[in-house]
């Protein structure tokens, strides 16, 4: 019997991927990009913000959703264990 997997590699090759890593790197970025200027005033700025707010929340949900279907596949893989946790720290308020 084959157990199940998830072909995963259009969204990434792998959790420590380079790819994988550009994208929490984005995210990260972004988190910092928005703290920074989120009490500006200014209109082009505030869309600019929000257009980047929704870019890094929708990077940052696929993430998550990657991790959790690597984990659902294997629960106990180390390098998961440990993405999950950084994406979802990333997840907190």
């Amino acid at each position: 019997m084959t157990p199940p997997a998830w072909n995963l590699e259009s969204q990434h090759p792998s959790v420590d991927s380079p790819a994988f890593q550009e994208d929490f790197a984005f995210v990260s970025n972004a988190i910092i990009t928005i703290e920074k200027k989120n009490s500006s005033k200014d209109i082009p700025t505030l869309q600019d913000l929000f257009i980047l707010c929704e870019k890094a929340e929708t990077t940052l949900g696929n993430l998550f959703t990657y991790v959790h279907c690597i984990l659902s596949v294997d629960a106990t893989d180390p390098i998961a264990k440990a993405k999950e946790s950084e994406v979802e720290g990333r997840m907190a308020p």
